[in-house]
């Protein structure tokens, strides 16, 4: 297999994957800053906190894991994370001891809160740095570059 390094002396495609590598890591890792989690807990919390807003009374583990797309155990160990520095809570249904719901502490919407004014404040810079026409000319490239990507590889997987 390549190195993704060896790729960057490819096709002028590979060269544009490996930036868009580099610069989703980068991205994913802002969420470092302010809350001072993983993605995947960043994803899980996010979720928590949208689904609070519509239910009270929390989410349960096996819909965080179906919302996520992610496993049981991941859904586990990253509630485990969260609940550790406070930002959320785990509930037993007294009933029904195989029932857990989680939701948002004060703690974690704050956090939550904090995250985004952060990401709002990198937006405003990379606008002001970029410019809004060109970062709508971006946008406009990347929906091209994903909508020919995707309907490549479907044609490609409808010759297997």
């Amino acid at each position: 297999m390549q190195k993704f390094e060896e790729y960057q002396k490819g096709p002028e495609f590979f060269k544009f994957l490996v930036i868009m590598k580099k610069f989703h890591i980068l991205a994913s890792s802002l969420h470092n800053i302010p809350l001072n989690v993983s993605h995947t807990d960043f994803h899980t919390m996010s979720y928590i906190a949208k689904s609070a807003e519509s239910n009270p009374q929390g989410v349960s583990m096996g819909d965080l894991a179906r919302e996520l797309q992610i496993s049981p155990p991941a859904v586990s160990r990253a509630i485990s994370s969260l609940e550790s520095r406070g930002y959320v809570k785990r509930t037993t249904d007294i009933n029904n001891r195989r029932s857990v719901t989680v939701t948002p502490t004060e703690k974690g919407l704050i956090a939550m809160d904090e995250d985004r004014k952060f990401f709002e404040k990198i937006a405003k810079k990379i606008t002001c740095e970029i410019g809004s026409e060109k970062l709508n000319e971006l946008e406009i490239l990347l929906k091209q570059l994903y909508q020919t990507v995707n309907d490549t590889i479907k044609e490609e997987l409808s010759r297997l």
